[in-house]
């Protein structure tokens, strides 16, 4: 009997499993390639088709390919089934505001919008960094808050504590009001990724709940029950759902994360379910993780994959909050306490929870931070002593540069990218 030699024995031993290996690769390649134009002409087909899900998988399908089936679509709006036609139109849509997100994230140094609260009027003022003036775009006599921008529409809005929800597009001398519940303080204003639709908070009963507006509603509607509270909402990035907090008990206990769908509005589903109070969602660009701060005790950085709700939620950091994600989702910006009550830090965390760092420390608190479009700036809010002022800083920590210095502070700051 002819004895073989171990070491060939592990090589032949080895060897049996080539032939799987590249089986598996082979899968994994088929699998990654992009579909070819039959296959997309295919997908085109279904978005006529009688079952509900199999349009909703060929829309998700032809979304992800992107440019690549827009001729294929563009025949699609000429089609004699109107779902086709919606679904074509719907997607072409989509791919021009792609598009233009991607021209305005390329601008360098965009203009900064921001508020002052001096008494009796709240003014919005807009700097440029270029010029490194500041001028006033407009004041409201009362109280405002949670400026927000839309570069995609072109329009400002905020909350008027008088009016409710106030609009202006860029060059529009006049501001347009949308007519809703009683709104008390600050609680959550976010905007589709489309620009064409917000979800708001407002009181009914003493209790905060969603509401939904878009350009077609005269008024905003409520999506949510009375018989909880939800606040805090941020939408999904292909614009389908909104996640938010949803206080069962109106205290301290059964505050988890939901998220539902808006137009029409669908059943909440429960995304956590510790109970322990949670604020601040914030969906990933990409879509495939929602950043949230826990706030009870020391309160932490939690991460929440979208993907496998099965998953329980990490925790990144502790004593973390205002969580804002870099324009690629790699990176999270977040507050930390630090020494003091009045002090914190401004940091960035990578994804995975592995690098943490300090990018603005000091005394002072530091506030809202929030991510230029091309992921080189930060932009917050930083106290020291009683007023807030508007400070901008590279993510590496370098040029740290104070905006604003106003008496009375400033407040909501954001990016105004516009072509």
């Amino acid at each position: 009997m002819v004895r073989i030699p171990r070491r060939i024995q592990l090589v032949l031993r080895r060897a049996r499993w080539i032939p799987i290996v590249v089986l598996l690769g082979a899968c994994v390649e088929a699998r990654q390639a992009p579909p070819d134009d039959a296959a997309l002409r295919a997908w085109v087909r279904q978005l006529g088709a009688a079952d509900a899900a199999a349009r909703d998988r060929a829309e998700e399908e032809l979304g992800r390919a992107g440019g690549r089936a827009e001729a294929l679509l563009t025949e699609a709006t000429s089609s004699s089934d109107t779902e086709t036609r919606l679904r074509a139109n719907r997607l072409l849509q989509s791919l021009e505001r792609t598009r233009k997100r991607d021209r305005l994230s390329r601008i360098p140094d965009p203009p900064i919008l921001f508020l002052s609260p001096a008494a009796p009027s709240h003014a919005i003022h807009r700097y440029d960094p270029e010029t490194r003036q500041t001028s006033i775009l407009h004041s409201v006599v009362g109280v405002i808050w949670e400026l927000q921008w839309c570069g995609l529409t072109g329009r400002l809005s905020f909350y008027d504590q008088q009016a409710g929800l106030r609009i202006r597009r860029l060059g529009d001398p006049e501001l347009r009001t949308v007519p809703t519940p009683p709104v008390r303080g600050p609680r959550g204003l976010a905007w589709s990724p489309s620009g064409n639709a917000a979800v708001l908070v407002c009181e009914v009963d003493d209790r905060p709940r969603l509401f939904y507006w878009s350009d077609a509603l005269r008024e905003a509607v409520g999506i949510t029950p009375e018989t909880q509270a939800h606040y805090d909402p941020t939408w999904s990035p292909d614009g389908r759902q909104v996640a938010f907090v949803r206080n069962d008990a109106m205290s301290g206990k059964d505050v988890d994360l939901y998220r539902m769908t808006v137009s029409p509005a669908g059943t909440p589903v429960r995304l956590t379910s510790d109970g322990e109070p949670k604020a601040e969602p914030a969906w990933s660009p990409d879509g495939r993780w929602i950043a949230f701060a826990w706030v009870k005790d020391a309160g932490g950085l939690g991460l929440l994959s979208t993907e496998d709700p099965k998953v329980p939620p990490r925790r990144l950091a502790p004593g973390a909050s205002s969580p804002a994600w870099s324009p690629d989702s790699t990176r999270i910006a977040y507050v930390r306490a630090a020494t003091g009550d009045s002090d914190c830090e401004l940091r960035i965390i990578d994804r995975e929870g592995k690098k943490d760092r300090v990018l603005v420390g000091g005394p002072g608190l530091k506030e809202t931070p929030s991510w230029s479009p091309d992921g080189k700036k930060l932009l917050f809010l930083r106290t020291d002593g009683n007023a807030s002022q508007v400070y901008v800083v590279n993510a590496d920590g370098e040029a740290l540069t104070r905006i604003t210095l106003l008496p009375d502070g400033a407040t909501s700051p954001v990016w105004a990218p516009q072509e």
